[in-house]
């Protein structure tokens, strides 16, 4: 939601706004909007008489990228022109003082970073020789499955597969390969 108030001393025209969007690293994003709702003294969009506040609205569905960029930061430019031709200008402020930046500041939000991964291995009889059940000569295939249980992508995934007897020596094994995601 984003307001404009006229605190000067005359009507102002061509009243517009530059939005600027961006994710926690900077790059552009688009929003919906803004959109002009309404004025409280009941002028058309891009007047606004001494004293009043106009409502616009703009929306936007954050994206994984967002996520992974750590949020988003929004600010916007309003500016008008008065009766004899000077143009006024104005950067919105996200009306939290107690953050230390007391004017112009832009309107952030936070996506905190919660990652997290799930690893499982299971294991199958794949050539079963009798006798039936796990026993010499059985070739077994473990299906290891990584899901990403957190809300951020995940980068340099790597398996570290330890393979012992029942004594805990090691053993050689042929993989882990990766099949699909």
């Amino acid at each position: 939601t984003i307001t404009v108030e006229n605190t000067g001393n005359v009507t102002l025209t061509n009243v517009a706004l530059t939005d600027t969007f961006v994710d926690g690293n900077g790059n552009p994003l688009t929003l919906t909007g803004p959109t002009f709702v309404s004025s409280d003294l009941g002028s058309l969009e891009g007047t606004l008489q001494v004293g009043e506040t106009a409502t616009y609205t703009a929306t936007y569905v954050i994206t994984q990228s967002d996520v992974d960029a750590g949020g988003v930061s929004n600010s916007v430019v309003a500016d008008g022109d008065s009766p004899a031709g000077t143009t006024v200008s104005d950067t919105s402020d996200d009306g939290d003082d107690l953050d230390g930046n007391t004017s112009d500041d832009p309107t952030e939000t936070t996506i905190a970073e919660s990652p997290s991964l799930e690893a499982v291995k299971v294991v199958a009889i794949s050539n079963d020789v009798l006798p039936a059940g796990a026993s010499l000569g059985d070739e077994l295939t473990y299906t290891i499955t990584v899901e990403n249980t957190g809300n951020v992508t995940l980068t340099n995934v790597a398996l570290t597969d330890t393979f012992v007897d029942g004594n805990g020596n090691p053993l050689t094994l042929t993989g882990p390969t990766f099949v699909s995601s």
